[in-house]
């Protein structure tokens, strides 16, 4: 692709020329950005599965760890709760790093005050299973 350069051996591209951004890339959206980012706090912070799918910008739909091709088949079981698709390298967790049971837990927890923060919600962490979650 002329307008584009291929990111070798990856799958994905890259816009090298940045001035014709908007020509190329437009939205219908027009919810206003405290709307979406409520929606996203909403999403990751209450609603996303983590133990079934992995965040990924390269597909609408969720995308759901047993369906890809992982470089290691321990990036789709329980020991990497969070999941993020490299976008040049769709083999890669971009978020490795957090998966000790304690970086997740403070992760969510943030997560859930931010939303509360912006929601003018309270925050009330809950305990199941003899666990206190965020």
């Amino acid at each position: 692709r002329r307008d584009a350069e291929v990111l070798q051996p990856f799958e994905s591209t890259y816009l090298s020329d940045l001035s014709g951004l908007s020509a190329k890339w437009t939205s219908n959206n027009r919810e206003p950005l405290g709307t979406l980012w409520y929606g996203l706090l909403r999403y990751y912070g209450l609603d996303f599965k983590m133990n079934q799918f992995a965040v990924s910008i390269l597909q609408l739909t969720p995308l759901q760890k047993s369906k890809r091709e992982w470089l290691s088949r321990r990036l789709a079981t329980s020991s990497y709760k969070l999941v993020v698709e490299d976008p040049c390298n769709k083999k890669s967790n971009l978020a490795r790093a957090a998966s000790l049971d304690q970086v997740m837990q403070y992760f969510v927890m943030s997560i859930k005050k931010t939303l509360v923060y912006f929601s003018g919600m309270e925050y009330h962490p809950t305990v199941t299973n003899g666990e206190q979650n965020p």
